[in-house]
């Protein structure tokens, strides 16, 4: 984990010990996302106006970065 430089050397044992802390509260990778329980917060509504669906155009990806762009698809698929 990269600290910044600014921190007083208090701040970083300070921070670092939240972060141990909540460590298991925290997503590393998108294998770790999950919805939030119940214990947590009660199920949310989420009120929408009615509306057509439309489509954005998606943005080009460079030729040379397709193969990694797939792979984190296929990541986060998996």
């Amino acid at each position: 984990m990269k600290i910044r430089h600014r921190l007083t050397e208090q701040e970083k044992d300070l921070f670092l010990e939240v972060v141990y802390n909540w460590e298991a509260a925290l997503a590393w990778d998108f294998s770790h996302l999950e919805k939030v329980r119940a214990e947590v917060a009660p199920p949310q509504e989420i009120r929408i106006v009615p509306h057509s669906a439309w489509q954005a155009p998606g943005f080009i990806v460079p030729r040379a970065l397709v193969p990694t762009v797939v792979d984190m698809l296929k990541e986060r698929l998996a």
